[in-house]
């Protein structure tokens, strides 16, 4: 504040991704990797600017929600091959849907079980060679965020080949 009996608050070593505002409260920006982060900053009255004190305190920022979702993919023709829609299509981070990439905000895919005769694109989508045999496979995979890469989600989906 400005007034007599108010305090201004000045900012010593406030980490990037957080802002430590005029009335006290701090800022997260959107993509903060989680993590406990130490704001130091100075409280000085306002009436008396010389009457001060450093104070550090210690702001917590949780990883975002990560939600691999179980899809069953629509039939591939095991004879001539094809791909499938994402399996990823339903995936959200934070309520919002996954989108693959390297980039702060976005998430890793890798696949964990991948059965012979299918291949787990980069783009979430699975690619069914021809002459694979008819039946159901399981395709396993992780979504892990890029920013929290310990965040992870793990899914089993259903492959079908017709």
């Amino acid at each position: 504040g400005t007034n007599p009996g108010q305090v201004k608050l000045t900012g010593v070593t406030v980490p990037t991704g957080l802002t430590l505002n005029a009335n006290g409260t701090v800022t997260v920006a959107a993509n903060t990797p989680a993590g406990n982060y130490n704001v130091e900053y100075t409280i000085c009255e306002i009436t008396n600017p010389g009457n001060c004190d450093t104070v550090t305190s210690v702001v917590t920022v949780g990883a975002a929600t990560i939600d691999a979702v179980t899809e069953t993919t629509t039939s591939i023709n095991g004879n001539t091959g094809g791909t499938t829609a994402s399996l990823t299509a339903n995936d959200t981070l934070n309520g919002n849907p996954v989108v693959i990439g390297t980039n702060t905000g976005k998430v890793k895919l890798t696949g964990v079980t991948v059965p012979t005769g299918l291949n787990l694109n980069t783009n979430g989508t699975v690619t069914v060679a021809a002459k694979t045999q008819a039946g159901k496979s399981n395709v396993e995979y992780t979504i892990c965020e890029i920013n929290n890469t310990g965040n992870c989600d793990i899914r089993q989906d259903l492959a079908q080949k017709r």
